[in-house]
């Protein structure tokens, strides 16, 4: 909608009110952000955010969240280690795709994540190691399984049965799996 009303000249003349979630979208240029930030569609090419120039977010899928965090802001005091000045940006998406074949449906209960890594540090870094921590407890806890797909390099976990239990948190009969592909 908004890309049609901006067409139509209704952003730039005032009658259309820019949506808030346009307006405070976190991208270099929008406030005080100078450095580069949330993705964006830059419509007049100047670099800078801004939705009365005709720019709006770049997201993913149907729906998409995105956010920052970085290993600067507190004290390392778990692991005492230094601060690398690493900054994650990550986004979580997913899409709504009610036509879609019986064969691809597993698409319409799938979230999907980017992570884009950035060294805001003066230090070249070589050999880094990255993780990703995944708790794969799937409702009632004591009766999954975990295995792993080499050839796909795929982590999964499973319900032992097809009934998950009737406890608090439990999903029932035919509860989900969880796949996890880096």
């Amino acid at each position: 909608m908004f890309k049609n009303q901006f067409a139509l000249g209704n952003v730039t003349n005032g009658s259309y009110d820019v949506h808030n979630y346009f307006l405070s979208w976190p991208a270099k240029g929008n406030n005080y952000i100078t450095e580069e930030k949330a993705p964006f569609i830059d419509f007049n090419n100047d670099g800078l955010y801004n939705p009365y120039d005709g720019d709006y977010p770049s997201i993913k899928g149907d729906q998409m969240l995105f956010w920052m965090f970085n290993d600067s802001l507190a004290p390392h005091s778990n692991s005492v280690g230094p601060k690398m000045g690493v900054e994650v940006h990550a986004s979580a998406y997913a899409y709504a795709c009610p036509g879609i074949a019986d064969s691809n449906a597993v698409l319409n209960t799938t979230t999907l994540y980017h992570y884009k890594i950035l060294n805001r540090s003066s230090t070249d870094y070589s050999n880094v190691y990255l993780g990703l921590w995944c708790d794969t407890d799937l409702g009632y806890d004591t009766d999954d399984f975990i295995g792993c797909d080499t050839t796909l390099a795929a982590g999964f976990a499973y319900n032992s049965d097809n009934d998950d239990g009737n406890s608090i948190g439990a999903y029932g009969l035919n509860p989900p799996m969880q796949n996890v592909v880096v």
